[in-house]
């Protein structure tokens, strides 16, 4: 699947997603669509930056932790902008944790809302309207909640229904996915036992932040669990338990390749 910026350029209502990460940002690109909006794609802020002087977004889906220019640092540049030429732009922080201090350094940033990587369709719907109500004339949240079925209890590897719940019945958005998880999670799990070995907190904790929202977004909760674990552990420099959560990590990401292999088309 290619990384396409744009849906339709004629698309009354636009919406950037700036994201750094291509898997996360196709599974959003088809939510939006969904919800019949146009979508332009940033991979860091500093792209966020130059796109947002278009002027032809209604809002901003932004990403906090990326490369070149972080999310924060981009919308105190877009509202220092908005200071010389008038407007306000809504920016919607989109964050892997949902922690008290994240969330105040969103809003102190200049953000004007948050939400935690993954969300449902409904969950992105009712934020966009929330913030752009005449978006209401496009979006139809009955519609946006049928996507959304009723979940059912997770197996003990991966969650059918989160991962449905994420990307609906789009097949080509589920093996985007799928096939992203398995060709680049090995380099990812190398990267942490570097990372580990270097006893090097700043990495991991780089690392497993962006590897839980992968495996938040193909369902796999007790990857979510280890990594949220080691990224915690990575803070209080904790090594020892850092190489013993390791492993587990190891043994389950051997298990959502397999589960996930088995639904590759």
């Amino acid at each position: 699947m290619s990384l396409q910026n744009h849906q339709d350029s004629s698309c009354k209502y636009r919406v950037m997603v700036v994201e750094d990460s291509q898997v996360i940002y196709q599974v959003i690109k088809s939510q939006v669509e969904k919800l019949g909006l146009g979508v332009d794609y940033a991979e860091n802020g500093f792209e966020a930056v130059r796109l947002f002087q278009s002027g032809k977004h209604a809002v901003i889906l932004m990403d906090c932790q990326m490369p070149i220019m972080d999310g924060y640092e981009a919308t105190g540049i877009i509202r220092s902008l908005e200071e010389k030429a008038g407007g306000h732009i809504p920016i919607i922080a989109m964050t892997a944790a949902s922690s008290a201090d994240s969330i105040d350094n969103c809003i102190l940033a200049g953000m004007d809302d948050y939400m935690t990587k993954p969300f449902s369709l409904e969950s992105l719907a009712r934020m966009l309207i929330k913030w752009v109500p005449c978006l209401k004339s496009v979006i139809d949240i009955a519609e946006a909640s049928e996507e959304n079925s009723p979940q059912k209890t997770p197996t003990s590897v991966i969650d059918l229904e989160q991962l449905r719940s994420y990307v609906g019945d789009d097949e080509e958005v589920k093996q985007y996915v799928i096939s992203d998880y398995l060709k680049h999670s090995h380099e990812r799990i190398e990267a942490v036992r570097r990372a580990i070995t270097a006893r090097d907190s700043g990495e991991i904790r780089r690392i497993t932040h962006a590897f839980k929202a992968v495996n938040a977004f193909v369902g796999a909760a007790a990857m979510v669990a280890i990594l949220k674990e080691m990224e915690q552990g990575a803070i209080e420099e904790q090594y020892a338990e850092e190489e013993q959560l390791f492993v587990e990590l190891v043994k389950n990401h051997d298990l959502v390749c397999q589960a996930l292999s088995e639904l590759k088309t």
